[in-house]
């Protein structure tokens, strides 16, 4: 065979492993850069609130229209309640908060990212900063009066515990419940009733805006 023709030969024959190796390194390169630099996620623009969410005088009346809504590491639909409440509550007394705020506000004091919910405590203090006082209570003993529109419930709905601020509704011994039924603007009854219905064995609680508000208790 000629030399150069010998060359030749031994150049086509080592081509496929040179183009082999060429693509092996081009490929590991790849893979390592994407490893070493941070993942650059495209800008998302935050997502508005369902209008479903909302009833004609502003209040929210359906959490399981907030499947889009994160509150702490969950869906506001799962673990709302605690936000939806409060927004309800500091609408009713008169000091309306944007509902972006409230979440924002409630979110740091949650446990377990939100799984558990919103704690008592920290609603309870949530409001009281901003001028709204509760106080515990049974309800089957005198109406609430003129100065005082309304409260939250608190209770145990079979499958884990539930927040739903309560308004006046202009007539004695009954009250106007928001977001105890998703997407039921106007249920009204008295707190027998709601009782009944909606605390699974007994189980919850009322509270009631206090008028004056008394001060914080230390150990809360």
């Amino acid at each position: 065979m000629h030399p150069q023709a010998a060359v030749c030969f031994k150049m086509s024959a080592r081509r496929p492993f040179l183009l082999f190796a060429r693509a092996f390194s081009a490929r590991v390169f790849r893979n390592v850069s994407k490893k070493e630099g941070p993942a650059i996620k495209p800008h998302k623009k935050p997502l508005l609130d369902d209008p479903r969410m909302y009833s004609a005088d502003g209040y929210c009346i359906d959490q399981g229209a907030s499947r889009a809504i994160r509150y702490g590491k969950c869906s506001s639909a799962q673990n709302g309640c605690g936000w939806i409440a409060a927004y309800n509550l500091l609408r009713i007394a008169g000091k309306p908060y944007p509902p972006a705020r409230v979440r924002a506000g409630l979110a740091p004091t949650l446990w377990m990212g939100g799984r558990m919910g919103t704690r008592v405590t920290a609603l309870w203090r949530y409001l009281h900063r901003r001028g709204v006082t509760l106080v515990s209570g049974s309800m089957s003993a005198t109406p609430i009066a003129a100065e005082r529109p309304g409260g939250l419930a608190f209770y145990y709905t079979g499958k884990g515990f539930h927040f739903v601020a309560y308004a006046s509704a202009g007539r004695p011994r009954r009250y106007r419940f928001l977001n105890a039924v998703y997407g039921r603007d106007r249920l009204l009854c008295t707190p027998q009733q709601f009782r009944k219905q909606f605390f699974k064995h007994g189980v919850g609680l009322f509270f009631r805006i206090a008028e004056p508000c008394p001060p914080v208790p230390w150990n809360l």
